[in-house]
């Protein structure tokens, strides 16, 4: 059979529907994981709300330079034995950043929070700091994201890589490295 016959269009047409269905599973797969993280309870340190009210998804890096001075969430604490606490009221979550654009595959996506003390608040292990100890990020990533991939993407699994560590850069570079892991 020549070009342009039944079989060929038959190919074409699969062809088309195949991409259109992992790009459908990809964008649903984006939001749910930013409805995950958007909520309490989470796996996003809350303590105002301002940090789970604000992660964002998009094709270029995340930047963290939102404040909560002079906001909703620029609410008075307390300390209380080891912990800190809202000195009165209950957190507010609600997201600011809403997920517009369409993500085609092949695309880097970032999913990251814009909250100026990001760094802080999901604080590495040890000494333990607010962030480290409500920190629920890590074991969400290992547990509930790998399901998620098998549950979203049902024909072909993709390939992820996960920010797992941030460092400052090595001599003659300037700013942050981020290291990955395989999901």
């Amino acid at each position: 059979m020549g070009k342009g016959t039944k079989k060929d269009q038959s190919y074409v047409n699969m062809k088309a529907d195949m991409m259109r269905q992992v790009t459908n599973d990809l964008n649903e797969f984006v939001r749910e994981i930013h409805m995950d993280l958007s909520t309490d309870p989470g796996p996003t340190p809350v303590l105002t709300g301002f940090m789970a009210s604000h992660w964002k998804a998009g094709t270029r890096p995340i930047r963290t330079t939102d404040t909560k001075e002079g906001t909703k969430w620029d609410m008075e604490t307390t300390k209380m034995s080891d912990r800190i606490v809202l000195k009165s009221g209950s957190p507010i979550i609600d997201p600011v950043y809403f997920i517009k654009e369409r993500f085609k595959i092949n695309q880097k996506i970032y999913i990251g929070n814009t909250a100026e003390y990001t760094s802080f608040a999901l604080g590495p292990p040890g000494e333990p700091t607010f962030g480290s100890r409500r920190n629920g990020i890590p074991p969400y990533v290992q547990g509930k994201l790998k399901a998620k991939v098998t549950k979203v993407f049902t024909d072909k699994k993709p390939r992820i890589n996960v920010a797992s560590g941030q460092s400052t850069a090595a001599f003659g570079r300037e700013g942050y490295t981020v290291d990955y892991s395989k999901l």
